[in-house]
């Protein structure tokens, strides 16, 4: 009973995120600590990619350690793309590419309990796809000091990865692929 009590909780906290897009320059300018903390947890998009990344991790991981060692690698993609992003500059379907991430992840969720190997496949992709995510802040951004936005950035999408792990532990798989499907279409009609 309590975990369909927290499968609502989710979907609710999820369905209620601030629906503006994470991609505003007022908040991406001010490059400080706590805009870069701030930023994945009040961007819906970011939200919702890193906490179905997390959710992915905790479905098809065996040990806690190789867990942390995923979703600090997902993190670490991030930066990636936000670094190359601030110094190569946007292609045209960066956010195409941001919002069929989620659709990516939410279908990787979905066969994270299957046994064949297709659920690993998707997590590679769905992985790669946090390049963009963090690419359109680097573009965003520019060649401002990005530093103390990106670290504060790596230790707010490390906690939302983490509790995606956490959330993957108690909740099934096609109730949060659901979910994350349906916040996908969501940011898709707000967008």
């Amino acid at each position: 009973m309590k975990k369909k009590y927290l499968a609502y909780f989710f979907t609710i906290q999820l369905l209620v995120s601030p629906l503006a897009s994470a991609h505003s320059l007022e908040m991406v300018s001010a490059s400080s600590l706590i805009s870069g903390v701030l930023h994945p947890l009040l961007g819906l998009d970011h939200l919702v990619i890193l906490l179905a990344m997390g959710m992915i991790v905790g479905k098809l991981t065996k040990t806690k350690q190789v867990g942390a060692l995923c979703c600090t690698a997902l993190v670490a993609l991030m930066v990636v793309g936000l670094v190359a992003g601030a110094h190569v500059g946007a292609p045209d379907v960066i956010e195409i590419i941001i919002a069929g991430s989620i659709f990516l992840a939410a279908f990787a969720l979905w066969q994270s309990t299957s046994s064949h190997g297709i659920a690993k496949i998707l997590f590679v992709l769905s992985s790669l796809t946090l390049l963009a995510h963090g690419w359109a802040h680097g573009v965003e951004m520019g060649h401002a000091s990005i530093v103390m936005f990106t670290l504060g950035m790596g230790m707010s999408s490390m906690l939302c990865t983490a509790i995606g792990v956490y959330l993957a532990q108690r909740i099934s798989a096609p109730i949060l692929a659901s979910t994350v499907a349906s916040s996908g279409l969501l940011l898709t009609m707000i967008g």
